[in-house]
Order: C-alpha cells, then structure tokens, then sequence
C-alpha cells in the first residue's frame, strides 16, 4: 500500500464499499497491519451503517467525501 496518510485517507471509502479490485486488496493488507487503520475503519464502518440505516429523505450530495478529503488535506 501507498504511504500510510494515502491509505487513511482511503478508509471512509472502504467503509462505504467504494473501492474495488487492486486497490481494495492492498488498503485490506494494510489495515491488517496497521493498528491506527483498523481503528480509524471502525470509526468509519460504524458511521456508514449509522448513514445507510437512517430514516431521512435527504440524500448526501454527489461527491461530498471527495470534497471533505481535500478539504482535510487542504487544512494540513
């Protein structure tokens, strides 16, 4: 996997089921080895089901984690 910021920055998407194939298998390879990653997936698997388990008729805007992400590393 990519250098560990890259691979955290991943997780929100794999949480969400967005990430297939090569990429998919080297960030899981990664989390199995990286404590930090499985406890960030946690985080983020948690509040994908807390998200696609609500009740709401708001539907989150197209690209809204790609926009937090740069937001993020724009802030570092």
């Amino acid at each position: 996997m990519k250098r560990h910021e890259e691979a955290a920055e991943l997780l929100p998407l794999l949480a969400a089921g967005q990430l297939s194939g090569p990429e998919r298998e080297a960030l899981q390879a990664h989390v199995r080895a990286c404590g930090e990653c499985q406890a960030d997936l946690a985080l983020w698997t948690a509040l994908s089901r807390e998200i696609q388990g609500a009740q709401s008729d708001v539907a989150a805007p197209g690209g809204l984690v790609e926009r937090a992400l740069e937001q993020a590393r724009g802030a570092q």
